[in-house]
C-alpha cells in the first residue's frame, strides 16, 4: 500500500514541488570530495558488488545457512522485481545527470536492492547474532547503508526523490516478507530432514 501510495504521487507529479526540493538542497552540496565519497557509495548498492556480496554469503560455511540463502532469495526476487516495475511504470530518468546512467527511472534500482540487501542481512543479523558488541555495530552499518546509497543516487541526478522512496519501500518489503517466510519455512519443513539440513541447519 505504501509503495503504491508513492507510485500514484510521483508518477501523477504530487511530489514534484518535493522532488525539485530536495534537487536543490542536494546541488548546494556538491564538492568534489563529496563526490568521490558518493561514487564508493554507489558502487555498493549496484548489482555486481551486491551479487558478489549475496555469493560470498552463500559459499562460506559460517554464513551460508543462516544468512546466504535468505539474503539470496530476497536479492533475487529484488532483482527481477525492480526490472518489471521498472518496464511498468517507464519513468525517464533526470535530464541532467552527474553520471552516465540509462534506463527508466522508477523504482531506483540501487535504492530497492541495497535496501532489499542490507535490511535482510541486518534482521538475520539481529536475529542470530548475541553477541552485542558485534551484532549492534553491524546492525546500524546495514540500516545506514541503504540511506546513504539512495542518497548517492540523488547526489548524481539520476534519480528523482519518489524514485529512491519507493525503492526504498519496496526493498524493505520484500526484506521483511521474506525474513518472515523464512521463518515460517524453517518450522514447516522440519519434517523433511533432508532439505530441512540443506537450508536451515547450522552445522556446517
Amino acid at each position: 500500500m505504501l509503495f503504491t501510495a508513492t507510485a500514484v504521487l510521483t508518477l501523477t507529479g504530487t511530489l514534484g514541488s518535493f522532488e525539485a526540493a530536495v534537487s536543490d538542497l542536494i546541488d548546494q552540496m556538491i564538492t568534489p570530495s563529496m563526490s568521490n565519497a558518493m561514487k564508493i557509495i554507489t558502487c555498493a548498492g549496484s548489482f555486481p558488488v551486491l551479487c558478489g556480496l549475496t555469493v560470498l554469503l552463500v559459499l562460506l560455511p559460517q554464513t551460508r545457512k543462516r544468512f546466504g540463502c535468505p539474503v539470496a532469495v530476497t536479492a533475487m526476487i529484488s532483482a527481477a522485481l525492480n526490472l518489471v516495475l521498472k518496464y511498468c511504470f517507464q519513468r525517464p530518468r533526470p535530464e541532467v545527470m552527474l553520471i552516465a546512467e540509462t534506463g527508466y527511472s522508477f523504482p531506483s534500482g540501487h535504492a530497492q536492492s541495497g535496501m532489499a540487501f542490507f535490511l535482510a542481512v541486518a534482521l538475520l543479523i539481529f536475529c542470530n547474532i548475541g553477541r552485542l558488541k558485534y551484532s549492534v555495530p553491524l546492525f546500524v552499518f546495514c540500516m545506514l547503508m541503504p540511506l546513504l546509497i539512495g542518497f548517492s543516487r540523488l547526489y548524481f541526478g539520476v534519480h528523482y526523490a519518489g524514485d529512491v522512496l519507493a525503492g526504498w519501500v519496496c526493498g524493505a518489503f520484500l526484506a521483511v516478507s521474506v525474513n518472515c517466510l523464512w521463518k515460517i519455512l524453517d518450522g514447516k519443513l522440519k519434517s523433511r530432514q533432508g532439505i530441512h539440513r540443506f537450508f536451515f541447519s547450522r552445522s556446517t
